[in-house]
């Protein structure tokens, strides 16, 4: 069971974001897999020329988190000049098996960057944070093998990995994993992020020492091959807090955010 210590989440009021919600899919596209109809985005844009982040809420690939770990993250970005998208992405078997997840991310990056002058955007370069098992989404995304390059896309600018679920093998989160893989060896080693580090972009990392749902060790195994490689990163670690925190208000790492954006001020 996920051990959750923290002040209750402000409660998501849908109704008053739904002038920033939008569909990425075409009605052909949904009419092949009727399972991408549940997809839907947010947008928060407030400068045409700021960076832009795309945001994946966790949930275990069984529910996406899309108030605390989604929109709430994003008016936070909004407050330090940065623009952000939040992804509402296919979950619960079969329609989070891989690669519907990573696929419904880049749909929403193409559909994005496609349509910039409705958006009011004028960069083509972004960055990606997640949560969890959105931080997984986001960590597996930056991977050559079944992420950006899988799906034709640029490598993003930055990769921000909130208490993330890494690695598909020993110590992962067995729900994220099932939900994903379904078990299956190859996946589970196609997703073991820690495993494909070549080529990867900056990244900070942000975890909780006492999380019972997702052991450290997989921010601590991703920072170690990282700096093996010699890629810039930052991995901050603190001692209590559990799982679960979205902005972490009132906590240990309520000042993850003010530390990410020190690091990212120079790649993005």
């Amino acid at each position: 069971m996920c051990f959750r210590r923290f002040p209750k989440q402000p409660e998501f009021f849908p109704d008053r974001y739904e002038d920033k919600k939008f569909t990425f899919y075409s009605a052909e596209e949904i009419e092949l897999s009727p399972d991408k109809k549940v997809t839907y985005a947010y947008s928060f844009v407030i400068d045409k020329d700021a960076p832009i982040f795309f945001i994946a809420p966790g949930g275990g690939y069984a529910n996406v988190c899309i108030g605390y770990e989604g929109v709430f993250i994003a008016e936070e970005l909004n407050r330090h000049g940065i623009n952000a998208f939040v992804l509402n992405y296919r979950v619960g078997r079969p329609a989070s098996d891989a690669p519907h997840p990573q696929e419904d991310m880049a749909s929403l990056i193409k559909y994005v960057f496609s349509h910039k002058k409705e958006f009011g955007i004028t960069r083509e370069r972004y960055s990606v944070l997640g949560f969890s098992a959105g931080g997984h989404l986001a960590a597996s995304f930056c991977t050559e093998n079944v992420g950006y390059a899988a799906f034709g896309l640029p490598k993003p600018d930055l990769a921000v990995l909130c208490y993330a679920v890494i690695t598909m093998g020993k110590g992962t989160h067995e729900g994220t994993m099932k939900n994903l893989t379904g078990g299956n060896a190859d996946l589970r080693e196609a997703y073991s992020v820690e495993k494909h580090a070549d080529g990867y972009p900056p990244t900070f990392l942000w975890h909780c020492k006492d999380d019972r749902c997702v052991p450290v060790s997989n921010p601590i195994k991703m920072y170690d091959e990282l700096t093996a490689r010699n890629i810039p990163a930052k991995l901050v670690l603190y001692k209590r807090g559990g799982h679960g925190l979205g902005l972490a208000r009132k906590t240990e790492a309520e000042n993850w955010m003010k530390e990410m954006l020190s690091f990212a001020k120079d790649f993005i």
